[in-house]
């Protein structure tokens, strides 16, 4: 598997969330044997935030910040990463893009 390169835009004082689907072509992908983490990154690497991570199916992810997790974020450009870790340890990096804080 690659990890995906997707972008997103995040406004202050809005909310925001963005879900997560993995599709084999055939069908959905089963993800309640993940362990899902959401990471905010300013363009040199350094944390900035968490993102919230709820499963809200057994094949969908959803990550997102509420509006008063959004307002304390600083406009900056950056990087945004999504984690997975299976129950046998195996861990993948889905996606890895660009983020912009406006």
């Amino acid at each position: 598997m690659v990890s995906a390169d997707y972008g997103i835009t995040i406004e202050r004082r809005t909310d925001f969330s963005v879900g997560l689907e993995l599709w084999t072509g055939q069908e959905h992908l089963d993800l309640t044997s993940w362990t899902f983490t959401g990471d905010l990154l300013t363009s040199a690497g350094a944390a900035i935030r968490a993102l919230n991570v709820a499963q809200t199916d057994v094949d969908c992810v959803v990550f997102s910040l509420n509006p008063t997790e959004t307002e304390a974020l600083t406009a900056q450009q950056g990087f945004w990463e999504v984690w997975g870790v299976r129950e046998d340890g195996y861990k993948f990096r889905f996606i890895k893009g660009r983020l912009t804080i406006i």
